[in-house]
Parts: C-alpha cells; sequence; structure tokens
C-alpha cells in the first residue's frame, strides 16, 4: 500500500497544482469556468477506476430518461478510435463496433438500446468541446451526464456526483480530500457490516446475476480486463456461496488491464483451460462471438441507497426549468 502511495503522489501533486493554478488565474480574470448551455451532472472518483462509475452512469441515464430528459453521455471513450477526435450519435441507432467507440461507451449504448431508451453520446477527449459540437447536431438535449467528470475542473457543473471504492487500496489520480467537492458522495463495493457502522452515508449496492447456471462452481475462472477484479472475485464468490449454501467457493483470476483488448491467443488460452468462464458485460463485448458459447456473463445492476438521493438529482437539473421533463414516455425506476 505504501508504494502505491508514493506511485500515486506525482500524479496527485500535478493535478492538484494544475487546478490551483487555474482557479488563480480565474480570479485574475485570465481564465473562466466555461458553463455550457444545459445543465451538467458529473460522474467521477479518486482512483484510477474501479468505483463502479459505468453501471451507476447506466442507472443515473436510465432514471433522468424516464422522467422525460432527453440525456447526452459525454465520455472520453479510453482507447477508442475516436478518443483524440469527436463522435456524436443516438444509442438506439449506433451500429459500431467495440473498437471505434471503446469498450465503456460500446457496453453502455447497447444497454440503452435494448431498453429502448432515447439517448445520446459525444465521445473523445475534449468533453467541452464535443458538448458544444453536440448541441448544434441535437438541438433537443436537455442535461449532460458527464462520464468520469471530476477531474474536469475548466468545466462548470450542475452537480458534482463522486464515488468512492470502500476498499480501495490502490493508486489515486487526486487526494483524499478531494472527496469535499462533492455535491453527493457515493461508497461503492459496500458490505453488510459497513452499512451498519455507516448508517445516514449514501452507498451503492450491487446485484449480480449471471445468464447461465453454474456447471462446475468447483472450478471457476473470471476472464476479465477491469480495474477492482479483487472485489469482482469476491462479490462472485460470495454469491456462489450464498446460492449453493457452501462457503468453500474459491476463484481463479485471470485479469488483464483496464479496458485491454483480448488478443485470439489469450482467448484460446483461458478457453482451453478446461475451468468454467465467467467474464463480465463490458469484456463481453470484446470477446469474439464464436467463442461467447465459452463464457457464462455476470450482470450487475445497481441500487442507490437511500432512494430519496434520486428526486434531489433530478431536481438538480430541471429547477426553473417548467419544459424540462415534460416529454415523460415511462415511469422512473
Amino acid at each position: 500500500m505504501i508504494f502505491k502511495q508514493i506511485i500515486s503522489f506525482p500524479y496527485q501533486l500535478v493535478h492538484f497544482l494544475r487546478e490551483k493554478f487555474f482557479a488563480l488565474t480565474c480570479v485574475f480574470g485570465i481564465n473562466q469556468k466555461i458553463k455550457l448551455t444545459k445543465p451538467v451532472i458529473s460522474i467521477g472518483n479518486i482512483s484510477f477506476g474501479g468505483s463502479g462509475k459505468t453501471p451507476f452512469c447506466f442507472e443515473l441515464v436510465k432514471h433522468l430518461s424516464c422522467n422525460g430528459l432527453k440525456v447526452c453521455v459525454l465520455s472520453r471513450a479510453y482507447k477508442s478510435q475516436y478518443e483524440q477526435s469527436f463522435l456524436a450519435f443516438k444509442a438506439n441507432e449506433h451500429q459500431f463496433d467495440v473498437r471505434e467507440i471503446g469498450d465503456e461507451v460500446f457496453m453502455l449504448a447497447n444497454k440503452f438500446k435494448e431498453e429502448k431508451l432515447d439517448v445520446y453520446f459525444a465521445i473523445g477527449k475534449d468533453r467541452i468541446a464535443n458538448a458544444q459540437n453536440v448541441c448544434k447536431i441535437y438541438d433537443d438535449i436537455d442535461v449532460f451526464v458527464l462520464d468520469d467528470g471530476l477531474q474536469q475542473f475548466k468545466l462548470e457543473k450542475d452537480l458534482e456526483i463522486i464515488l468512492h471504492n470502500v476498499h480501495e487500496r490502490g493508486f489515486y489520480r487526486e487526494f483524499a480530500f478531494a472527496l469535499n467537492k462533492a455535491d453527493i458522495l457515493i461508497y461503492t463495493k459496500v458490505d453488510e457490516d459497513w452499512i451498519r457502522k455507516n448508517l445516514g452515508k449514501n452507498y451503492l449496492s450491487f446485484n449480480l446475476s449471471l445468464t447461465k447456471t453454474l456447471q462446475n462452481e468447483n472450478d471457476i475462472g473470471v476472464f476479465t480486463g477491469i480495474a477492482d477484479y479483487v472485489t469482482l472475485k469476491n462479490m462472485l464468490e460470495t454469491h456462489i456461496n450464498q446460492a449453493s449454501g457452501s462457503k468453500k467457493v474459491k476463484i481463479r483470476v485471470n485479469n488483464y488491464p483496464d479496458h485491454h483488448f483480448f488478443n485470439l491467443e489469450e482467448i484460446r488460452n483461458a478457453v482451453n483451460s478446461g475451468i468454467e468462464l465467467v467474464t463480465t458485460e463490458k469484456d463481453w463485448a470484446k470477446i469474439p462471438e464464436e467463442f461467447h458459447s465459452n463464457f457464462n456473463l455476470l450482470k450487475l445492476e445497481t441500487k442507490l441507497n437511500p432512494p430519496e438521493i434520486w428526486p434531489q438529482i433530478l431536481g438538480s437539473v430541471t429547477k426553473g426549468d417548467s419544459n424540462v421533463g415534460t416529454r415523460t414516455t415511462k415511469s422512473a425506476s
């Protein structure tokens, strides 16, 4: 842990100094924060991943959409073909492949398409310019959801939501006091013991499910490329142990770096290992369809606690605008 703190320190210090310098230039009128024409909800964290931003982003956008808002997700689309440029599209019309728009955007777009939600995406590194450009293409956007937006300090936000993994002991992009920037701080990867000791705090709970019945509970492997594979492994072990009434299941993990695109050799080696393979929705998109039958797909559903936070989130983007949210066609979750 001390080694990780030492490695993290330069990243934290550089970001802290850049943000403070920008704030100072704003005081003297040299710079100013950019205010978009539509409200902005930011989802972020202080670590390099593993806090549950992507499943929460899906739940947030779904809730806003079901309340009649036209949502545009602003994402960098890390490791995609459009990361250094700009692409705007509607989720329910997209026919891109995973390498074009990145694994997280691809997964979210597919889920919105399955839910028949009319959601827009603007992807690329320059989130501010992309937000301005997408409004020239689609004139009915009501709200932006800024994915991984905490470090976007040049953009004015209407609501700053920070997710914090209570078990995070890895690399940090910002110092711990950056959590104080949150309008809403949500703790993730919590267990029952944490909940009992932290009454009154906001937290995100996860419901795990598998698309196929496990055939061999004594020989299971997770094949994935995500930031926090340890928590995923523990959650899956708990899920299987509770379902089987046993507490002996130990799962092996074949983990690659976050956003890793698997090659055929890596996939074939996993398939030929003889163990029952479980993978995530984000990783599933990067596995060729011919191999899908060899994997058990793990799905995560999130629940925001307490649910009273939802009206606060909705109110942050609809205040003073009687026309926003009047297109409601579905009941909110």
